[in-house]
């Protein structure tokens, strides 16, 4: 393990600053996702800044979904473009997968405040009836997950609102709940961009062995799974 610390490569530490490359922990990979993302999406905002129709948008994205699932690993099949595979550039700007969909679809959502919508829908509706429909929708969610759609990255974008509806149904009926989900929320993009490093067994490992062996000295967290 620690012969990586003796083959320090200089070029290496700036990739994986950066999210070039992934080879301090293997498990990173998402964040050039994120990067992607965030450089696609604002791009997407500004070029959309003067639409202000949400069946518009909404069609929109599902096109460019279809676009980035389907269209373009295809073309990346003929002769023609088969050079684009191995561009670092291409695959991870132009092949980011439905991440950076979901991203967009994110944006529509928050322009137009569509979960205010979907409260508003459900408002007339008694309590009863919003937690049975809101554990319905959860419950659905999670069988076409496991149950019908075969690949469930290019269902996120059915699958994530539904899901997130039922959450907000269920969580309107419990004010304190809502509160504490509310600052998690502010919290989840650092959330998701090191939850691999709680889950990963050699991070774990290390951590466990700081505390049980070693509790009077200094506790080192080890940054990277080596």
């Amino acid at each position: 393990m620690w012969n990586r610390f003796a083959r320090f490569s200089f070029d290496k530490f700036i990739q994986n600053l950066t999210g070039y490359a992934a080879t301090y922990n293997g498990e990173w990979w998402f964040i050039r996702a994120f990067i992607a993302a965030i450089l696609l999406g604002t791009i997407y905002y500004y070029l959309t800044e003067k639409i202000h129709i949400v069946y518009v948008e909404t069609g929109l994205v599902l096109f460019i979904s279809v676009i980035t699932v389907k269209f373009l690993p295809a073309l990346i099949k003929l002769d023609t473009f088969s050079s684009l595979a191995s561009s670092y550039l291409w695959t991870q700007l132009f092949m980011p997968d439905t991440f950076v969909c979901a991203y967009l679809f994110g944006i529509v959502f928050g322009k137009y405040d569509i979960f205010a919508s979907i409260r508003s829908l459900f408002s007339s509706y008694s309590s009863i009836n919003r937690a049975l429909i809101g554990l319905m929708l959860i419950v659905s969610a999670f069988y076409f997950q496991e149950k019908v759609f075969s690949n469930l990255s290019d269902m996120m974008l059915i699958i994530t609102p539904v899901f997130m509806t039922g959450c907000i149904l269920l969580l309107d009926l419990c004010k304190p709940l809502c509160k504490v989900m509310q600052f998690f929320g502010g919290l989840s993009t650092n959330m998701w961009l090191t939850h691999t490093l709680l889950i990963s067994q050699d991070f774990t490992t290390q951590c466990l062995k700081s505390l049980l062996l070693r509790p009077f000295s200094k506790f080192k967290i080890i940054f990277f799974e080596l």
